[in-house]
């Protein structure tokens, strides 16, 4: 559906029935979230660099509800992989953040000023630690679009400083 050239029918589904649907997915067990994910977020992923505002934002906002989902499913960030019989099995965490750094190291410009407002909310909302995100962050201030750079120094400003006043990026 969110592959469909109908404009009116992805912005429906982005604004209507995603933001009602993935709070509704039970986080036990996680067959449900794990398959929900690896069927919606990539394309959910690929509308953040819409150029309609209404389409990427919304986007932003299903991204990051999956987020709180997947966080809330396991609760333990640091174990976004397990091993299974000596392979590697990612979680629903590591299979979030894998598509969300991807979207940080991508092409567009849109993609990645969405995902550093949407890193900002869960930040404020769930403290989500930045600390695993700062070097993609470091790399965005150094972008070659504008966008992105001021998008990359707010992050900055916004986040907390330490103890000598200076920004997290400087230490």
């Amino acid at each position: 559906m969110l592959k469909s050239s109908s404009q009116l029918l992805i912005t429906s589904i982005l604004t209507s029935f995603l933001p009602f649907y993935i709070p509704l997915l039970p986080t036990t067990p996680t067959q449900h979230l794990h398959l929900a994910l690896v069927q919606l977020l990539p394309g959910i992923v690929e509308k953040l660099n819409d150029p309609k505002e209404r389409v990427h934002s919304a986007s932003n906002t299903c991204v990051a509800l999956f987020g709180r989902k997947c966080y809330e499913a396991e609760p333990a960030p640091t174990l976004s992989t397990s091993t299974v019989k000596g392979k590697e099995k990612e979680g629903l965490v590591g299979f979030w953040e894998r598509h969300v750094r991807e979207t940080m190291t991508g092409k567009g410009w849109r993609g990645k000023v969405e995902v550093m407002k949407m890193l900002l909310s869960l930040r404020k909302e769930s403290r989500l630690s930045l600390k695993p995100w700062l070097s993609p962050l470091v790399d965005l201030l150094e972008d070659g679009d504008g966008n992105v750079r001021d998008q990359a120094r707010e992050v900055g400003i916004v986040t907390e400083t330490r103890a000598d006043d200076r920004p997290w990026w400087l230490c």
